[in-house]
């Protein structure tokens, strides 16, 4: 199987494949058998595996249980070496619980009641003692009452001298404000009328302020439209500075591309240098070979056998062989390799004219750009001396406009800067103006203060007048001296008998609560008394139920709750302890009943042989499906990639029979490319819309007709033009026009053409046409027709563009971009 894989690879010839697949089936199938077999023995090993994996968790497990026995046993003899001190712990928990449940209610109740006892009998001490302060107290109070009383008339007889001072201190207060009132009042009117004039003057200066900025707001009315122009000067200059930057980094482009074709044409010199030295080694060749024609026929002539050139038999002196002699398989392979080396030269050829095409191509765009941007032309025959000088004048032109950039700019930042003086001027006249409005509010809220606080001055010295009528003569300090007097006498007597008639109240009070608080303590002593006698009789016989012989024992085998949870717990987890071991004794030996201990190792040893062989059959049949998966693969990918191959050369032949079509060699088509076939279904819808111009332009005379058969064999089928003379119905090639009607057809084409663009091209307008010259050769009424034509296309929205030095033209076209010469160079102007 691999010498045919490797006699198939060697031949290339991949149809050998379709012999070699059923082989390839064949050993698939025999390593699906493989694979097969592999799996059986795995899983019967897999069987023996568990069934000693299953004997020896057995084993395991017994000698497991034997353990456990013997651990057991030792917890037994463990157990019963403590069951002394057990017992003990039991007899002393029964004996907290009964402390707890049958003496410790009682007992505390009788302590409860002791410590009442004793709490009473201290307050019944105190109280004892306040009783004596009680009356203590109740006899100094009876004699500052009697003090009290001899101030009496005294006491009722300051209210009435108080009110009156108290008046007489108002009036003052008030006239001193009155008089205070006074003079602020006429400070305020002082300060007012000063304020006023200060706002007089503010008016008028703001008056001035705002008439000043008025005239200067004025001057700046034209900063819009300067404003304008300058920055559409500057946008142009951008738009230059810009146009020339494209223009110098297609200049670099192109420059790199004539160094690339430099490199093009020194390749394709050594290209035709390796060619022609070939040629002329197999041509040499061919010579040689074509001198030893008569040697080469003798080589093989014998005696007897007739010679190809004379006929004769006999050959005393056949020709020889020169020494060097080429053989004619030398001669065919040197013109194989003439033959080879020839396409690539013309290939090359061929890459380069395209390339110096485009190359020259771009130059002409870069000539026709920088000529409009610069107006001036190019001197220079060479490209290379083409592109220094447009290099040279680009940069010059750009230094220029840089500099006219900046004056440009600078003065549109002087408009600016006017454009945003005349804005702060409008805030600031909207400002003043609401500033000067502020300013006579201002000075009228003025005017109604100053009568106001004069209103208000004179009722003030009105009331000052009545306020002096009936006063007592004294000044205001001595009034307020006999006031302190009168208040301070008041408030002391005040003080005393306040003072006596609480201390009354309170003592008597005091006296009353002490006898009664006595009283109380006096009941519940006795009270508790005979409650303590009947609890002590109760404890005792709650210690003899509990079987105890006193107090202290009692409290001896009193525990606390902490305590006797602790020494609960351990009880019962002991009782567990011995109650579990006891079970698992029953329980491990009835499990161990007629069981022998066994050795682990043994069966150990052999679980890990035949789980080793295991690994190894796994490992065995890994490999088998990893061969029998790689073969399926191998097979399918043989197939698939054959069918492909099939399917390939199906569709090649199909692609054939296209391309034959489209190139125009099918054998049964006719002998027209694809290409002119598209060509010529445009070209008929050209030719339909430019007759609709040429129509008018002509007034009906011709039409356009496209021929089926060339003219020559230079021309492409189907692609040739004539014209059609409905005057006198004769069709005649375009050439046999004059120059005016060939100018009507070459514009009626471009009209033409421009309309299929605009109906094929999905959404493409072309909303422009620029005519240069062309229309001298018109008589009047054609150019007339012409002029007509292209005023109706400006009417739908297209711009349309004449170059031309006549001047009816002019007449006939509203806006019109003049070029004139002059001193110092050409300039052009809109008119």
């Amino acid at each position: 199987m691999e010498s045919r894989r490797d006699t198939i690879v060697t031949a290339k010839n991949s149809w050998d494949v379709e012999a070699l697949i059923p082989g390839l089936a064949l050993l698939v199938t025999a390593l699906e058998e493989r694979s097969a077999q592999a799996e059986k023995e795995l899983e019967s090993g897999r069987a023996k595996v568990k069934q000693a994996q299953t004997l020896l968790e057995k084993i395991r497990s017994d000698n497991q249980r034997f353990d456990q026995f013997e651990m057991a046993l030792l917890d037994k003899e463990e157990l019963d070496a403590g069951e002394e001190t057990y017992l003990e712990q039991v007899s002393r928990l029964n004996a907290a619980e009964r402390a707890s449940r049958l003496v410790s209610i009682p007992y505390g109740k009788r302590e409860d009641a002791r410590k009442r006892l004793e709490s009473v009998c201290q307050e019944l001490s105190q109280a004892e003692t306040k009783l004596e302060e009680a009356e203590e107290n109740r006899k100094s109070a009876l004699l500052i009452i009697q003090a009290a009383e001899k101030n009496r008339d005294q006491l009722e007889s300051l209210p009435a001298r108080i009110t009156a001072l108290k008046q007489e201190v108002d009036k003052l207060l008030k006239l001193e404000k009155l008089e205070s009132a006074l003079q602020t009042a006429d400070e305020e009117i002082g300060e007012a009328s000063s304020e006023l004039d200060q706002l007089a003057k503010r008016q008028n200066a703001l008056e001035a302020v705002i008439k000043r900025d008025a005239e200067e707001y004025k001057k700046l009315a034209d900063v819009d439209r300067k404003l304008g122009h300058c920055e559409k000067r500057v946008d142009e200059t951008r738009r230059e500075i810009n146009k020339a930057r494209e223009i110098r980094s297609g200049l670099a482009r192109m420059v790199s591309d004539l160094a690339a074709l430099q490199n093009e044409r020194q390749e394709l010199e050594g290209l035709m240098s390796a060619w022609e030295e070939d040629d002329a080694k197999a041509k040499e060749a061919a010579a040689k070979l074509y001198l030893e024609s008569a040697g080469i026929l003798a080589r093989d002539l014998e005696e007897g056998q007739a010679c190809p050139v004379c006929g004769s038999e006999h050959h005393p002196a056949k020709a020889a062989l020169s020494a060097g002699a080429p053989s004619k398989e030398e001669v065919e392979l040197l013109s194989k390799q003439a033959e080879k080396s020839r396409p690539r030269t013309e290939e090359k050829s061929g890459d380069i004219r395209g390339m110096a095409e485009r190359i020259k191509e771009r130059a002409r765009q870069l000539e026709a750009e920088a000529g409009f941007l610069l107006g001036t032309g190019l001197t220079a025959s060479s490209l290379e001396d083409q592109a220094d000088q447009l290099e040279q004048s680009l940069s010059l032109f750009g230094e220029t406009k840089a500099a006219e950039l900046l004056a440009r700019e600078e003065e549109l930042k002087i408009e600016e800067a006017r454009r945003d003086r005349r804005g702060q001027l409008e805030e600031k006249k909207k400002a003043d103006e609401g500033s000067l409005e502020k300013l006579i509010l201002e000075k009228e809220q003025k005017d109604l203060l100053i009568a106001k606080k004069r209103e208000e001055a004179a009722g003030m010295r009105g009331e000052a007048a009545s306020l002096h009528e009936g006063r007592t003569g004294m000044d205001q300090r001595a009034v307020a001296d006999k006031l302190r007097e009168y208040r301070a006498l008041h408030g002391q007597l005040k003080a005393e008998s306040d003072r006596a008639q609480e201390g009354d109240r309170e003592t008597l009070a005091s006296l009353a609560a002490a006898k009664t608080h006595l009283s109380s303590l006096e009941s519940q002593e006795a009270r508790l008394e005979a409650e303590v006698s009947a609890l002590e009789n109760d404890l005792v016989n709650a210690l003899e139920e509990a079987s105890f012989q006193s107090e202290e024992e009692y409290r001896k085998m009193l525990l606390s709750e902490a305590d006797r949870l602790l020494l609960q717990k351990e009880l019962e987890a002991g009782k567990a302890a011995r109650d579990a071991n006891k079970r698992d004794l029953d329980r491990l030996r009835a499990e161990t009943a007629g069981l022998v201990r066994r050795d682990e190792k043994e069966e150990s040893d052999l679980l890990a042989k035949l789980e080793a062989e295991q690994k190894q059959r796994e490992l065995d049949l890994t490999s088998v499906k990893t061969k029998l998966e790689i073969a399926q693969g191998s097979v399918r990918s043989i197939q698939e990639s054959f069918t492909l191959m099939k399917e390939a050369s199906q569709e090649e032949e199909i692609l054939k029979d296209l391309s034959d079509l489209a190139s125009g060699q099918h054998r049964e088509a006719d002998q027209i490319s694809f290409e002119t076939y598209v060509q010529t279904w445009y070209f008929a819808r050209v030719i339909r819309h430019a007759n609709q111009r040429l129509t008018q332009m002509t007034g009906g005379r011709y039409i356009l007709r496209r021929s089926e058969e060339a003219r020559d064999r230079r021309a492409r089928t189907g692609l040739d033009l004539s014209v059609e003379d409905l005057w006198n119905a004769r069709t005649r090639p375009v050439s046999s026009l004059s120059g005016g009607e060939k100018f009507q057809v070459v514009l009626s084409l471009a009209l033409g053409l421009s309309d299929v663009v605009m109906a094929h091209a999905g959404g493409v307008e072309i909303d422009s046409l620029f005519i240069d010259e062309g229309f001298g050769s018109l008589d009047e009424n054609s150019l007339q027709e012409a002029m007509g034509l292209l005023q109706g296309l400006a009417e739908d929205n297209r711009m349309i563009g004449v170059i031309s030095h006549l001047s009816m033209l002019r007449q006939a076209i509203d806006q019109k971009l003049v070029a004139k010469k002059g001193e110092n160079g050409s300039s052009i102007a809109w008119e």
